[in-house]
């Protein structure tokens, strides 16, 4: 039986499990329609990430009650065993006083189910190269046309007995940033998911199709980029694995406050001040730290908002939607202070000076030319104290009329 893989292009909010911004948790609402072993978040996880897993819902405090983590296989074949903590100094694995787990330098091996009370979490260890594109509902649709349904159309023509739904996983909405805008925008993220058809996938479950009919039976859904998708399906991962995220981006209305991103960046320094000098000609480029491309980021300068082209003789102004203000053959007009905000969060100062190539030139060599005329006096005291040396000595040198004949 060929296989056929139903592309499911709506938003997939019903059944999503999302997760805040610090960590990984579960909605307390019920997941309707999903037995009890599907119950359970995907956690992609890139090699050496940390990762948190909270035991707890979302938006709620822990009851300080003794708890303890368990792990098991990815395909459930072994008994779940009680995670192993770390006593170093610096622990790689440890749990929170509020009873999360905590893994830090994530490898293939931390892979595999973990549950803490009711609280489970599919861990998955992913590929980390990946595109992400980043645009709104428009967008969004020239995405599915052109990335997922040439995912769709390749793997009808695998000849093979298995069979995966795929879709799009949205994550929460992130708080919508009014602070600093012309128009208030907000974000998601969207993950490329595989959910195996039990029904209608026909491997077996003896001899080389076992470990396949343990994945096809035991594991609710996978990333696209899932590494063991890669060692059992490896005809499919080699289709899905580089289909980019996609971050949804749309305006909002929203209030002023800072509050929910405060607790994001808590105990973190936040302003970063820069001072560049560039030449008129050149390209400047400004990245905005502590922010991601699911979060909503705003330059200023000046006290103004800066868009791609916001005026009609800055054509060369881009910001680019993974955050970055680039301008290209910058001009005096470009001098000023930029402002960066991360949500509503001020995060960076950066004043720029844009000078002409000939100035910047004069002022580089202003400025070595105390160490060029300290090298030269030395030089200079050198060779004057060689030639006083040389004269107070000349009495000693030999002369041609005392060389000794046998060496002519």
């Amino acid at each position: 039986m060929g296989c056929m893989l139903l592309l499911i292009t709506a938003f997939f909010c019903g059944k999503c499990v999302f997760a805040e911004t610090e960590g990984n948790c579960l909605e307390r609402y019920p997941l309707v329609g999903l037995k009890k072993f599907e119950k359970y978040k995907l956690v992609d996880a890139k090699p050496l990430q940390t990762v948190k897993l909270d035991c707890h819902f979302c938006k709620e405090s822990d009851d300080r009650l003794p708890k303890v983590w368990y792990r098991q296989d990815m395909l459930l074949t072994k008994a779940p065993a009680e995670v192993q903590l770390d006593t170093a100094k610096h622990p790689r694995v440890r749990v929170t006083p509020d009873h999360s787990l905590i893994m830090r330098k994530v490898t293939d091996a931390d892979a595999g189910v973990y549950q803490c009370l009711d609280f489970r979490f599919l861990l998955e260890v992913v590929n980390s190269t990946v595109d992400l594109i980043v645009g709104n509902l428009a967008d969004w649709q020239r995405y599915r046309n052109s990335r997922l349904l040439p995912v769709y159309n390749s793997l009808q023509h695998l000849d093979t007995g298995e069979q995966f739904f795929v879709f799009t996983e949205w994550e929460a909405w992130g708080p919508c940033v009014a602070c600093n805008r012309i128009q208030g925008e907000r974000r998601r993220l969207g993950r490329c998911r595989l959910k195996p058809n039990r029904e209608m996938s026909s491997v077996h479950d003896i001899g080389p199709e076992a470990e396949k009919q343990h994945l096809i039976n035991n594991v609710y859904e996978l990333s696209c980029r899932s590494k063991l998708l890669a060692k059992v399906f490896p005809n499919i991962s080699a289709v899905t694995s580089m289909v980019p995220e996609f971050i949804h981006a749309e305006a909002c209305m929203g209030n002023c406050t800072k509050d929910a991103e405060s607790q994001r960046f808590k105990g973190k320094q936040l302003h970063y001040k820069r001072q560049y000098t560039v030449a008129e000609g050149s390209n400047l480029t400004l990245v905005c730290p502590k922010a991601t491309p699911k979060d909503v980021v705003t330059w200023l300068k000046n006290g103004a908002v800066v868009t791609s082209g916001s005026a009609e003789d800055e054509p060369h102004v881009a910001v680019h939607k993974f955050n970055i203000l680039n301008v290209t053959n910058v001009t005096q007009a470009e001098s000023g202070n930029y402002t960066c905000f991360v949500g509503e969060i001020h995060v960076l100062d950066v004043t720029v000076n844009v000078v002409p190539r000939t100035k910047l030139y004069t002022q580089g060599l202003q400025h070595y030319m105390p160490h060029l005329a300290f090298i030269i006096l030395l030089c200079f005291t050198s060779y004057c104290v060689g030639l006083i040396v040389a004269w107070i000595q000349r009495r000693r040198f030999v002369g041609y009329q005392n060389i000794p004949n046998d060496i002519n």
